[in-house]
C-alpha cells in the first residue's frame, strides 16, 4: 500500500512540475487559458440569434446594439454578410472586425 502511495505522489509531483515549466503556476491560470481557448471556439448565427446571446457573445456589442441588430433583421430580413451589418446604426468596421470569426450567416 505504501509503494503505490509513493508512486502516485511521484506521478502528481511530475504532473505539477510539468504545469509550472510550461508556464502555468497555478490550476486558476489553467482554467483561465483554457476558458479563453473555448471562447475563440464558439459561432452563432446571427440571424437566429436573440438579443442576449449577441451582446453575450459579439465583442463590444452591448444590449442596445444587439436590439438594434434584431430590429434592423426583423424589418429588413437577414443578413447576408458581414459588410450587411454595417447597416445597423452603431455597428462599424472595427466591431466587423473584432466579431468575423464569430459570426455565421446560414
Amino acid at each position: 500500500m505504501m509503494i503505490i502511495v509513493k508512486k502516485m505522489f511521484v506521478v502528481v509531483s511530475l504532473v505539477v512540475s510539468l504545469l509550472c515549466y510550461s508556464g502555468f503556476t497555478s490550476a486558476e491560470q489553467l482554467e483561465s487559458t483554457q476558458a479563453v481557448s473555448i471562447m475563440e471556439t464558439i459561432t452563432f448565427n446571427i440571424n437566429s440569434a436573440d438579443a442576449e446571446t449577441i451582446s453575450d457573445l459579439m465583442n463590444g456589442v452591448g444590449p442596445k446594439k444587439a436590439q438594434a441588430i434584431i430590429d434592423y433583421r426583423s424589418a429588413n430580413g437577414p443578413f447576408e454578410n458581414l459588410d450587411a451589418l454595417l447597416a445597423v446604426k452603431g455597428i462599424g468596421n472595427v466591431t466587423i472586425s473584432k466579431n468575423k470569426e464569430v459570426l455565421v450567416f446560414n
